[in-house]
């Protein structure tokens, strides 16, 4: 059964061919494809590469890029949003580097 990597938004990040997803645990595969759902459309991806990085270490350019925010405060209460307990600034968290799999159609519904 392929893994499933859910987006609650439809970011337009996700329009791209590759795209980034920040993630506090490391749940996926390299190099295996996955099935992308957000809450109006499915495509297959692969990650193709993944790091670890400290919140305070990730750049403002690059959380606000990732989640459609624009302040880091905003993008950081995002990231909070998904989890129980508030992510410190100090705790590492998984970047995923995603490429969208352009052999497979869009997925229907």
């Amino acid at each position: 059964m392929k893994k499933i990597l859910k987006f609650s938004e439809d970011y337009s990040k996700l329009s791209n061919d590759q795209f980034t997803t920040i993630r506090r645990y490391d749940r996926y595969e390299l190099n295996k494809e996955i099935l992308v759902k957000t809450p109006t459309t499915r495509f297959k991806a692969v990650i193709y590469a993944k790091e670890k990085r400290k919140l305070i270490d990730i750049p403002t350019k690059f959380l606000l890029n990732d989640t459609d925010r624009k302040t880091r405060q905003e993008a950081i209460e995002l990231l909070n949003s998904f989890y129980k307990t508030k992510i410190q600034s100090n705790e590492k968290l998984t970047i995923c580097y995603l490429k969208k799999n352009l052999k497979t159609k869009k997925v229907e519904q």
